[in-house]
């Protein structure tokens, strides 16, 4: 048996391997199964694919949102899920297209000389 002080390795809540002592593995555990627990009361939330209303919200933002919904979370409260579904899949084609067909386009790819040396040949 490796004495309290060695470290192990172990797999945390992302699933990266790290080394901790038995007491790291200890405190990890609690702050995993705290983190489970936080989970199941968003889960209702998550299977709607709707956030708590307003108070609620603000009482389980503060209370800490489990790692694993973190990027839901963030989604649906910056408002971000709501403009990706309003552009659609194919966004970034089109401002690929819209960029293609710029007026400026032109202007930027010149090399930064250009416009000197036609100012200066000009005169």
């Amino acid at each position: 048996m490796a004495s309290p002080s060695a470290a192990e390795p172990i797999t945390d809540l992302y699933g990266f391997q790290t080394k901790a002592t038995v007491q790291q593995q200890a405190v990890r555990q609690m702050a995993d199964g705290a983190s489970r627990f936080s989970e199941a009361a968003w889960l209702s939330y998550v299977q709607q694919n709707k956030l708590p209303p307003e108070g609620k919200l603000k009482e389980m933002v503060r209370k800490g949102v489990p790692p694993t919904l973190r990027s839901w979370v963030w989604m649906e409260v910056s408002g971000a899920a709501a403009k990706k579904a309003a552009v659609g899949s194919n966004y970034f084609s089109n401002m690929a297209l819209a960029g293609e067909k710029s007026q400026w386009l032109k202007d930027i790819d010149k090399e930064p000389g250009d416009s000197l040396l036609a100012a200066v040949s000009s005169h």
